[in-house]
């Protein structure tokens, strides 16, 4: 059996401890928190450094992050000591989708040639739920390369309904 990326696995670890104190919305809204602030370049080198001692680093985490969960000081105090804190953004993500699919949320990019109006755009969100059974979010971008249609991407599906697309399809049919 293959072993999973770092950040998955730590994602997994925490999740499940966060689970089990019913604090995960908690760890998440500090992972968000969190994310950017303790991967700058400044600060990490203080957390790599071995001359600040771990009680310092620990206040610094305080100060950064005033109102952790216990469980999340903890884990980043882990990070800081095993020297992973570079794989924060990574563990990050991945708590985040974690946590969105155990909840049935799933996110969506819908790309069109031309920016949806609010109608629009709940008929595709509700489309979208209907196809893939979750609660879906979408972000929307226009490109007006597709020409017309749209280009869905749902997790690692892509949908492609473009006009681009038909057109090199029928391209590719006819040159046989």
């Amino acid at each position: 059996m293959a072993r999973l990326p770092a950040p998955r696995r730590h994602a997994e670890a925490l999740f499940e401890l966060a689970s089990e104190r019913g604090k995960e919305e908690g760890v998440l809204n500090n992972l968000k928190s969190g994310r950017e602030v303790l991967t700058h370049p400044l600060l990490l080198s203080l957390f790599e450094n071995p001359k600040v001692s771990l009680d310092e680093k620990k206040k610094i985490l305080r100060r950064v992050i005033p109102d952790m969960e216990d469980i999340f000081e903890k884990f980043l105090l882990f990070l800081v000591d095993k020297g992973r804190m570079r794989l924060l953004p990574g563990i990050a993500s991945e708590y985040e989708r974690i946590f969105n699919e155990k909840r049935g949320i799933e996110y969506a990019e819908v790309i069109t040639a031309v920016s949806l109006d609010e109608d629009m755009e709940e008929r595709i969100k509700r489309r979208l739920s209907e196809l893939f059974g979750k609660e879906i979010y979408i972000s929307k971008r226009v490109d007006p390369g597709i020409i017309g249609g749209m280009v869905v991407r749902v997790g690692d599906k892509l949908i492609d309904g473009s006009i681009r697309m038909r057109l090199e399809e029928m391209r590719k049919s006819l040159r046989g």
